[in-house]
């Protein structure tokens, strides 16, 4: 179905933005997204027309929400002081990314692999896992995906492996010392910690997050931005710190509240781009 959207919204920039792991190009204007056990293919029309290979009924209660469309980034992006130069400059080479409410079970297990990672390992990674455990959604443009294991289904793949260390499994998987934290965090969620934490404020949430082995500080920000779709988050990675330090006045997140983990948005994608134009 051919969607209107006047708003921001530019696919292979929110492909690009760091948040997203299962964001494939197929080509120059089209995209195939594996979200809420559901395989989505969008395709750029026109600058405000996108046909996205879903139902009505699907767009209503999936992508709808699964891409923040309630949302209005064109008035936040407008509401940037007027002054902040270095930050309406990065606005101006973001524009068009959009904080998407993706499931927090996902946003676990992509953040714990994305440690010392870049992003295609990150991707490759999380495939590896979802194939060894997960539930095969079809076939696709001469690929088998699979959706992302419940923690049951890792656990029973983990336990399995144990006893019979074949081929397939989670000890292939590229995952290396952060194997033990995936595990830790699917016992966390069969104890209904992802439940937990929804119901607490961002403070809290992130506490709770981090109670688990090897969840630290910028992971649990990044959950809490990208899985919780708290807009206040302000994960700081190796890009973000040095938009940090290149800030031309003091650095005060607070002043961009409740829209901070959008500006950190802005801020990891213009320092980026500014990295590799130069």
């Amino acid at each position: 179905m051919v969607i209107v959207i006047t708003d921001d919204f530019d696919l292979k920039k929110i492909a690009e933005s760091g948040q997203c792991f299962r964001w494939k190009e197929i080509d120059d204007e089209t995209y195939r997204i594996v979200a809420f056990h559901k395989v989505l293919y969008v395709r750029k029309l026109s600058d405000t027309e996108f046909d996205f290979s879903c139902t009505k009924k699907e767009w209503d209660t999936i992508f709808k929400y699964y891409f923040d469309m309630d949302e209005n980034y064109q008035a936040i992006r407008e509401n940037i002081d007027r002054n902040d130069s270095f930050l309406l400059k990065s606005s101006e080479s973001a524009k068009g990314i959009r904080i998407l409410r993706q499931d927090p079970w996902e946003m676990v297990i992509s953040f714990i692999i994305s440690q010392r990672k870049n992003i295609p390992a990150i991707k490759s990674c999380l495939e590896k896992v979802c194939r060894v455990a997960g539930n095969k959604l079809g076939n696709y443009d001469g690929e088998e995906i699979y959706d992302i294991p419940t923690p049951s289904q890792i656990l029973e793949a983990y336990y399995d492996d144990d006893q019979n260390n074949c081929d397939n499994n989670l000890y292939n998987c590229s995952l290396g010392y952060r194997l033990p934290y995936i595990i830790a965090a699917c016992k966390w969620a069969e104890n209904g910690g992802l439940e937990r934490a929804s119901s607490l404020d961002d403070d809290k949430l992130c506490e709770e997050l981090m109670s688990v082995k090897g969840i630290g500080i910028k992971v649990a920000s990044c959950i809490r931005l990208f899985g919780y779709h708290r807009m206040d988050a302000f994960p700081i990675d190796v890009w973000v710190k040095r938009a940090m330090e290149n800030y031309p006045k003091d650095f005060d997140v607070k002043v961009w509240s409740p829209y901070a983990g959008l500006m950190q948005q802005y801020l990891f994608m213009g320092i980026r781009k500014d990295y590799y134009d130069t």
